[in-house]
């Protein structure tokens, strides 16, 4: 059932093997695709014990032989079979196999024999049924994908997993800040920032901005959660995987539903952007770092930068500050540990 799938993940829809099937925002439903946070399963989860694919290949009218194939002999057959041999036969052709002689005699030469192929019939040997393939069923649910039990590890260039607290080349991204195995790409302190916060390639404790959009996006490829963070006032994290697949596909959070995150501390997150405008295009559309609206409501979440809002756990700003911070995948490498060292100019006098 893909269903529950957001219109604008065009990397379901359009995907290719091995990535044949999500059931998005599904715990229950089938995912059978290979994309560094799921791994082919009959549900959500990794397949405790293993999966495999098979194709039911077309039958045949000829006698095949059903032992594998055995090194080819000297001798000939005297029958040939279907089952190829590493030396090709030779190829017979209409024409008498015997050479012609300068005078001609009254004996024939044999007829030539019928020669077995292996090329593949040009109809597909099964015959169609007159029974349509039942239709799928959509019955949605808001029941929504869990996030990984035990998540693939990376190499260590793409993860903060191991390393120090500090700025980091992660992902091509030359300064990440990592703390405790986390990626900060948001960061917003009252005190020092007031009312500005902006694009920035230098988020970290003390700044007052965000990383660009692709930036996120190519950390969340090698992330399995997000959390939100309103400073002294409260954090909540995901528990689905609908919340960094959003950020991974260029997406929001207005479609993620309220069961997808777990407040850990403070009061109640709220993510409920029902009150929203239908004509409030700019909320449905948006991109990070503008991924959620609570549009009409004091208490709802309001995680946006746009010049009216930052990013805050209702619709004031935040007291103190806020961070967004990406979950990063494990690795099973030994990671340098140590941050990147501070670029120190020295001037001349």
């Amino acid at each position: 059932d893909a269903s529950r799938c957001p219109e604008d993940e065009n990397f379901a829809r359009n995907a290719v093997w091995p990535n044949t099937f999500h059931g998005c925002n599904c715990g229950t439903c089938t995912h059978w695709l290979s994309n560094g946070q799921h791994l082919p399963s009959r549900d959500s989860d990794f397949p405790p014990v293993g999966s495999q694919t098979c194709l039911v290949m077309l039958p045949t009218t000829e006698t095949c032989t059903a032992a594998p194939t055995t090194a080819p002999t000297s001798s000939p057959t005297s029958v040939p079979t279907s089952a190829p041999t590493f030396a090709p036969t030779a190829a017979p052709t209409s024409l008498p196999t015997t050479a012609p002689t300068v005078a001609p005699t009254s004996v024939p030469t044999s007829a030539p024999t019928e020669a077995p192929t292996n090329a593949p019939t040009h109809a597909p040997t099964a015959a169609p049924t007159s029974a349509p393939t039942p239709a799928p069923t959509f019955a949605p649910t808001y029941t929504p994908t869990a996030a990984p039990t035990n998540p693939p590890s990376v190499a260590c260039e793409n993860t903060c997993a191991g390393r120090a607290t500090g700025f980091h080349e992660i992902a091509g991204i030359p300064r990440v800040y990592c703390d405790d195995g986390c990626a900060l790409i948001q960061n917003y302190d009252a005190a020092l920032c007031g009312s500005t916060h902006s694009l920035s390639t230098n988020v970290g404790n003390g700044s007052c901005g965000y990383l660009a959009e692709a930036s996120v996006r190519q950390l969340a490829m090698y992330s399995s959660g997000v959390i939100l963070r309103d400073l002294t006032r409260g954090e909540v994290e995901s528990v689905g995987a609908d919340v960094i697949e959003a950020l991974q596909n260029g997406g929001n959070w207005y479609l993620v539903p309220q069961t997808s995150w777990n407040t850990t501390s403070g009061a109640e997150w709220i993510f409920d952007a029902s009150r929203c405008p239908e004509d409030e295009n700019f909320a449905r559309n948006a991109v990070w770092p503008n991924t959620f609206h609570g549009c009409n409501c004091g208490t709802c979440t309001h995680w946006l930068s746009n010049g009216q809002h930052l990013p805050s756990r209702d619709s004031d700003f935040p007291p103190v500050g806020s961070q967004t911070c990406l979950v990063m995948l494990p690795t099973t490498e030994t990671c340098t540990p140590a941050p990147t060292p501070e670029v120190t100019i020295l001037v001349k006098k």
